[in-house]
């Protein structure tokens, strides 16, 4: 696979767990030790779903053996390469080898403890076997392999790893034996030892943490790590513990896993091993074991607030990830309203542990009135928010939830939104669960409302009002006396350009002809100098409607016409101008954006009708 093609792959592990029920007692005893041989030929199961050809079982020799481990390679990938392509195969092989005894070995059992020993084969060695598996898979660890064939007909009865046998030449390999072999030893030491099955999770959160710590990629460009940054950008609000086996999921764990690393060492993933506990339980006592006051919660909110402002001068470094290949990791919000005086409700539902950031922006002077609500009795939700100030300081706070019997609720105010206060971040995360999670949990409901408006509440508590009352009004009005009126009947007679807003809609339109382009967030709107928060027009709703919503555009000085969607990518209308016009589109429906906009988006799939 060309080196190129690989670095541009997101790889998924795979911890396969087998659970077995017998209606009569087996007295199990390991089997008998025999000296392995170079070149002697093994029959190995293997896991369908993973090998490139779905096979169930495949034939490898026993290649190089090593202090630690046995390796094997599959005969019909051997068979396949040509001989210059042995020969460098063969090379590398020494050389993970190496690696693997006198540096990942030694350092994951010094942080994690050992694997299984003698184990289940009764040998002191670890079996490696290199074998086709499918271009997504760098490799997998299958527990099932850990029991008797009485107990388990497919186990191969050995500690043992499984690796892409067309990935060895490439550097990344050590990097999936790390990971792997992390999975090796956490049967060991939590389900065998303590009895205690992990989330898987939190058992990929160790795995993640292994090459990172060996710092087994000191180069980030094409590396593992910058993948798993990648890919949590392209979907940054996956659940965190929620597990689909799916691309996203390693995502969300490897950027917590670096953030954590970075933060609190070795020692922190070594005491989540060695607690009796599993879960979220076990992070939080891993903290208070290596003197942190914080619990998984804290920490939890904390990485939220880093992903957006991910600035190292706040809270000593408490808000930004330390390793500098991710100076520029900034997620983008998820949601941006601008705020005015209609009060606006979103609602929205969420897995337990997502990150997600919705964006309040100031667009005058006034009060922000924001109220959550979730109205599920069961629902536990916290809700760290982040204050942007027009003079660039930054508060990270917590919004102070009550609960009762008909779910949890709270009203903030924060006065001078708009002159000092920009835009507000909330980031309301679900904790309704703590272990067992499974590949499908439950969402929990809950709405943000937002407004601005003149006064406080006459409340107890209240913070006072940086300005009378009175100017706040006056200032109101004279903004107000700025909005354009038309009638509601006569198509507005307004230049290209123009900004629009339907009356009792956040949403703000540019338009061109008779075709208008929501501009999706504040982000897009401050791309252009020219557009003015004070020059949005408001217009009747049925005025506004007259306007075509139209969502393709073309970067000045480019052909490329792409179609937008909400989810912020942009698609390459791949047809001919005939196609383009025979479907109903209309080349004075398409918006001219500046290249900046256009590099914003993400790239999909081209449209080819």
């Amino acid at each position: 696979m060309a080196i190129g093609y690989l670095a541009n792959l997101f790889m998924r592990f795979r911890i396969q767990t087998i659970y077995f029920l017998f209606a009569v007692s087996i007295l199990i005893f390991p089997s008998v030790l025999y000296a392995a041989q170079l070149g002697e030929a093994v029959n190995f199961k293997i896991t369908p779903s993973y090998d490139s050809r779905g096979r169930s079982e495949t034939t490898a020799f026993l290649k190089k053996i090593s202090a630690s481990a046995y390796f094997y390679v599959e005969r019909d990938f051997w068979d396949s390469l040509e001989q210059s392509a042995k020969n460098d195969f063969e090379s590398k092989l020494d050389v993970l080898a190496q690696d693997f005894d006198q540096n990942i070995y030694p350092s994951i059992t010094a942080l994690f403890g050992s694997e299984w020993k003698p184990g289940i084969d009764n040998d002191e060695r670890a079996t490696i076997l290199l074998a086709s598996l499918h271009k997504n898979a760098g490799g997998y660890f299958d527990s099932g392999n850990e029991f008797s064939k009485q107990q388990n007909p497919d186990s191969n009865e050995r500690e043992m790893l499984y690796l892409n046998a067309s990935f060895l030449t490439q550097s990344r390999t050590k990097v999936f034996l790390a990971h792997e072999f992390q999975h090796l030893i956490s049967f060991f030491q939590k389900d065998k030892r303590l009895n205690k099955e992990d989330d898987i999770w939190l058992n990929e959160v160790r795995s993640e943490y292994a090459p990172y710590f060996l710092n087994l990629e000191p180069v980030y460009h094409g590396s593992n790590i910058e993948s798993r940054a990648r890919q949590f950008l392209n979907n940054s609000s996956d659940s965190l513990t929620e597990w689909r086996d799916a691309l996203d999921d390693y995502g969300s764990v490897g950027m917590l896993t670096y953030y954590l690393g970075d933060r609190f060492g070795p020692p922190f993933f070594s005491e989540i091993m060695k607690s009796d506990k599993a879960g979220i339980e076990s992070v939080s006592d891993a903290l208070k074991r290596v003197g942190s006051s914080e619990t998984f919660s804290d920490v939890f909110a904390d990485w939220l607030a880093a992903n957006y402002l991910n600035d190292s001068s706040l809270e000593s470094g408490r808000y930004s990830y330390k390793n500098s290949n991710f100076a520029n990791i900034r997620v983008s919000p998820n949601f941006s309203l601008l705020v005015s005086s209609l009060p606006v409700t979103l609602n929205f539902s969420t897995k337990d542990w997502t990150p997600r950031w919705y964006e309040f922006v100031g667009t005058g002077q006034g009060i922000l009135k924001l109220e959550f609500n979730s109205p599920d009795p069961s629902a536990d939700f916290r809700a760290p928010y982040i204050i942007n100030e027009v003079s660039g300081q930054k508060t990270v706070k917590f919004l102070d939830l009550k609960t009762s019997s008909e779910g949890q609720t709270v009203l903030l105010y924060l006065s001078d939104f708009g002159p000092k206060i920009r835009s507000v971040i909330v980031s309301p995360f679900s904790r309704r669960k703590t272990a067992d999670f499974t590949d499908n949990d439950p969402s929990s409901a809950f709405s943000l409302t937002a407004s601005i408006v003149a006064d406080l509440p006459a409340q107890a508590g209240m913070p006072a009002i940086q300005e009378p009352v009175q100017e706040i009004k006056e200032s109101i009005q004279e903004k107000s006396a700025q909005i354009v009126q038309l009638p509601a009947v006569q198509f507005p007679n307004l230049p290209d350009g123009s900004l629009i807003r339907a009356k009792g809609d956040y949403k703000v339109y540019v338009i061109t002809g008779k075709h208008k382009r929501h501009i999706l967030n504040p982000q897009i709107f401050g791309m252009y100098g020219h557009f003015k928060w004070a020059e949005i027009i408001e217009l009747s709703q049925e005025e506004a409607a007259l306007y075509k919503e139209s969502a393709l555009v073309r970067a000045g000085g480019d052909s490329k016409v792409y179609e937008l969607n909400a989810d912020g990518t942009k698609h390459w209308l791949n047809i001919s101008a005939e196609s383009f016009s025979l479907s109903g589109r209309t080349w004075n429906s398409v918006f001219i954006i500046n290249s900046q906009e256009r590099d914003f988006y993400l790239t999909g799939a081209d449209v080819r009708y």
